[in-house]
């Protein structure tokens, strides 16, 4: 158990690190954590942020932007990796295992190029 604590930890550290890396002053909050898992947020703003679920046991591991409450675009990996695009997020389009990097920046760059249009 000791073991999937400190992956825990580290995820969040790498979670922060890379959220810094786009957005300056967001921190990222663990919302729910227990031995295995944990939900965090980034609260881009009220209206706008990316919520991340980990499951160090069975290696699921979720990103979704969210904006007024619904997934506009995200990642995720149940058995095999994921996008749901911006275009139409119900999609589940099968892809690569995306690096932490590539994730914000793709959500960093929907939401300079889509969102905040609206």
């Amino acid at each position: 158990m000791q073991i999937y604590e400190q992956e825990l930890d580290n995820f969040v550290i790498r979670l922060q690190t890379e959220a810094r890396q786009h957005w300056k002053d967001v921190p990222v909050v663990v919302l729910n954590r227990r031995v295995n898992f944990l939900k965090a947020r980034i609260a881009i703003e009220k209206r706008l942020f990316i919520d991340v679920y980990y499951n160090v046991m069975n290696g699921r591991l979720s990103f979704a932007l969210i904006l007024e409450g619904e997934r506009v675009f995200g990642y995720d990996k149940v058995k095999t990796w994921h996008c749901h695009p911006f275009e139409d997020p119900s999609q589940h389009v099968p892809c690569a295992e995306p690096t932490l990097e590539q994730v914000f920046s793709e959500m960093a760059e929907v939401i300079s190029t889509s969102i905040e249009r609206r």
